[in-house]
């Protein structure tokens, strides 16, 4: 079987590229983080800098590449939010389809289908990536503002044993968002701008979004939980607990909608980015798809070659890209992306 893999590449890359499209397009819309993408890409001009080290230079890329990580864990969050959204819509439908055939007087009534165990799976991809989000920010904050997270020398009379303690507790502590609002010695070295703004934040969203993320073990509990609300508006009503630090039999469920909540989480996290940024004299740069935010993935073996698909924005639009080693005489002119890969142009 001959198989178009040139057909299969372009309608994939079609779909994804897309996708990747219209979040540049909403984020810069909603103006969400446009100036960390400000502070994002002075990293990757400082590693373009030939008059530095090398070392500094490839040290910066590595924070741009930090980053571009947090812009994509960012964009996977808000689309969490899209699809709560869409399950909301299709579970209104359904309602619609037999509200004639029902008599209700109450504000909401529980509701259960295969679209509510759907909206529910997509509560913890949520929450995690929020975690995410949290505890890899301060480290590319503290890097754009040039301060320092190395650890204390040793003291005068410690055993080399337990500054080796000590430096793996600081080590361990600087990839938890937490750490840094409950260690005095870590979030001091920051201005005291920054400490205020870390601080608001944590009071306001950060710390209560963060409890939730050990709801798994009890997320069933939210099935009896999951409600279609008719008043004063029709729609999905998944209802949080109010402490999530409880134990399940002591939980007490309100008026906590877990998509308004999320919703509020994400939107907490950009505002606590944005202003970080802001106080550190970041401007405004607008997402884009350019040869540095390529995606290149890994494809099936073809025959004997195996092969990397890149795909570049242009002003018409998008253009599906080759790596070279790729079995097609559709080759019509290489680019040269940098030292490690040579791209075709669109075919």
């Amino acid at each position: 079987m001959v198989i178009n893999w040139s057909k299969r590449l372009s309608n994939t890359w079609k779909k994804r590229f897309s996708l990747l499209s219209k979040m540049s397009l909403i984020f810069n819309k909603k103006k969400y983080f446009l100036k960390f993408n400000g502070l994002r890409y002075q990293f990757l001009k400082k590693s373009e800098n030939k008059s530095i080290e090398e070392d500094v230079n490839k040290d910066y890329m590595n924070y741009f590449h930090l980053a571009t990580e947090i812009m994509f864990f960012a964009k996977n969050d808000y689309r969490i939010l899209e699809q709560m959204e869409m399950l909301n819509d299709a579970s209104i439908i359904q309602f619609r389809e037999m509200k004639s055939k029902l008599s209700l007087k109450c504000k909401h009534f529980v509701f259960q289908s295969s679209i509510v165990d759907e909206y529910l799976s997509l509560l913890m991809p949520f929450l995690n990536t929020m975690y995410i989000l949290q505890d890899r920010i301060m480290p590319i904050i503290a890097k754009a503002g040039n301060i320092s997270l190395k650890p204390r020398d040793i003291k005068e009379n410690e055993t080399e044993q337990h500054y080796k303690k000590y430096k793996k507790k600081f080590k361990k502590a600087l990839n938890s968002f937490y750490s840094f609002v409950d260690n005095k010695n870590l979030l001091s070295r920051f201005s005291h701008e920054i400490q205020g703004i870390v601080k608001e934040y944590w009071k306001s969203n950060g710390e209560l979004i963060r409890k939730y993320r050990n709801i798994e073990q009890h997320i069933f509990n939210l099935v009896i939980h999951s409600y279609l609300q008719i008043y004063p508006k029709e729609k999905l009503l998944i209802i949080l607990p109010d402490n999530p630090k409880a134990q399940p039999q002591n939980y007490k469920y309100n008026n906590r909608d877990a998509y308004d909540f999320f919703k509020l989480a994400f939107r907490e996290f950009n505002f606590f980015v944005e202003k970080i940024a802001q106080a550190l004299k970041f401007e405004e740069q607008m997402h884009s798809l350019e040869v540095t935010d390529l995606e290149r993935i890994k494809l099936e073996k073809v025959s004997d070659y195996s092969t990397i698909c890149v795909a570049i924005s242009n002003n018409n639009g998008f253009e599906i890209c080759k790596g070279s080693g790729f079995p097609s005489p559709l080759i019509t002119k290489l680019i040269k992306i940098d030292k490690n890969i040579q791209i075709t142009k669109k075919y």
